[in-house]
């Protein structure tokens, strides 16, 4: 689940992803968060929230009642557990193939859109993990031992089939598991944005916290339906 929030989030409890847009700029605190996750609500959007980019859609079957419940990072990386168990398990035990479901709800979209491999990679280990998940020795921070370490061998075997199903293109990753649904391509935000992202527009509400302004994308350059966060 670290190697997901990293992909998803960059361990930013306050993200929002948005369908179809995204933000000038990612929420500061819980207050603009709750704010901007209001108004997305108030005029239809659809969006996904917190360090595992918890999709709305999954709000009530993990007993998350407000947008501000979801921000909570424990009540948030409990639903994304048990969300990528389920997938885990539809997929057999086979992790590109969940990771997969994670990201889209299906075996195939994941792999398209290149989020299986942004995974795999954290995986592997090449991305800096965050400085509380590493310690300091010597006045210097090392990465420590992640107790979801995956065995370099599996790791490899993990990037190799990735690497053909992107080589054979999308009917060779549909074919990864026939029997899943992998015409569901309605699920998820569609959208993911790293903390980092410029922009400085914050329009001010009359009341209360700012509302961080959407930005939405026009027909055509989208990303398609179910680049996004899980749904079951």
């Amino acid at each position: 689940m670290h190697h997901i929030v990293r992909v998803e989030s960059n361990y930013n409890p306050y993200a929002i992803g948005v369908v179809g847009g995204h933000l000038v700029r990612q929420p500061k605190n819980l207050g603009e968060a709750v704010s901007t996750a209001d108004m997305l609500e108030r005029t239809g959007r659809n969006y996904s929230l917190g360090l595992a980019q918890l999709n709305k859609s999954n709000f009530a079957a993990y007993a998350i009642a407000t947008p501000a419940d979801a921000f909570d990072p424990c009540t948030n990386l409990r639903a994304g557990s048990s969300v990528l168990e389920q997938c885990r398990t539809r997929a057999d035990g086979d992790w590109p193939k969940a990771i997969s479901c994670y990201y889209s709800g299906n075996f195939t979209t994941g792999f398209r859109h290149g989020y299986v491999g942004k995974v795999l990679t954290s995986m592997r280990g090449t991305a800096r993990a965050p400085a509380w998940a590493r310690r300091k020795k010597d006045g210097k921070f090392q990465e420590s031992t992640s107790p979801e370490q995956v065995d370099s061998q599996e790791m490899d075997d993990l990037i190799k089939r990735l690497d053909q199903a992107r080589a054979t293109g999308r009917q060779e990753a549909a074919a990864l598991s026939p029997s899943f649904d992998a015409s569901n391509q309605d699920a998820g935000s569609q959208a993911r944005q790293s903390p980092s992202v410029p922009g400085s527009h914050t329009p001010k509400a009359a009341h209360g916290p700012s509302v961080v302004t959407p930005t939405f994308i026009g027909s055509g350059s989208g990303r398609e339906d179910g680049d996004g966060a899980f749904v079951f």
